[in-house]
């Protein structure tokens, strides 16, 4: 299964290289870029269509990109995807998340996980552990919003698998009326920009919006073995 990792990272990576050369424009500014996997792609990499697929699949449950189309007329592994024109020769359309490319670079240096495993919060120091992978949240004398986030999921007594609603962190950690279940949300995103730049990880935090929204720790960073 890790080769076709590669094999498929191998894809996304020379395609985003292309998009880039091509747009030649701010990577921030630019979300998502959208590339399209052929049936030329595969024989390249020497990969099959369901193999690929799998991988996709795979990657689309962590966030890391979105199956837009899919060009067979064929069930593949039974998921509902639009079908695409058949002039254009592209087998997958894919929209990737700026968060695969930590992922890419971890795949390229032939690890055989994609996440470090193990987290933990300082909360006197305000800096959250990733496996051996250190993120300063608090950078200035005051803590933000994201510092009482964190501290509110790992005081969690449900564990670290549980889901945080906001509501519930607004009660518990804040008393200011100016702040929404909005502030938390863009709180968490913070917590996730932190975590892409200092320590080069991708979706580090799930998080919802809405009146029922929540955060929660990713279940891959919380495992003991690969799935």
């Amino acid at each position: 299964m890790h080769q076709d990792y590669i094999k498929v990272m191998e894809i996304i990576n020379f395609k985003l290289q292309k998009f880039w050369t091509d747009y030649q424009g701010n990577f921030e500014d630019f979300l998502p870029p959208e590339i399209t996997i052929t049936e030329e792609d595969l024989r390249v990499v020497k990969i099959d269509k369901y193999a690929c697929l799998t991988c996709l699949e795979h990657l689309k449950q962590k966030g890391y990109l979105y199956i837009d189309r899919v060009h067979d007329s064929e069930d593949v592994l039974n998921m509902d995807h639009d079908q695409i024109e058949e002039t254009t020769p592209a087998i997958y359309c894919l929209s990737i998340a700026k968060e695969i490319l930590p992922l890419i670079r971890w795949y390229k240096q032939g690890k055989t996980e994609d996440v470090p495993r193990g987290v933990s919060f300082d909360c006197k120091k305000s800096i959250l552990n990733i496996g051996d992978k250190s993120v300063h949240i608090q950078q200035k004398n005051d803590k933000p919003n994201s510092h009482y986030i964190l501290e509110y999921i790992f005081e969690n007594p449900d564990g670290l698998e549980a889901k945080s609603y906001y509501s519930e962190i607004l009660d518990a950690k804040f008393h200011d009326e100016h702040l929404t279940q909005r502030s938390m949300w863009r709180a968490c995103e913070a917590i996730n920009l932190k975590v892409s730049k200092q320590a080069g990880l991708g979706n580090f935090l799930l998080s919802t919006s809405g009146k029922t929204g929540y955060v929660q720790i990713n279940p891959e960073y919380l495992e003991t073995t690969i799935s």
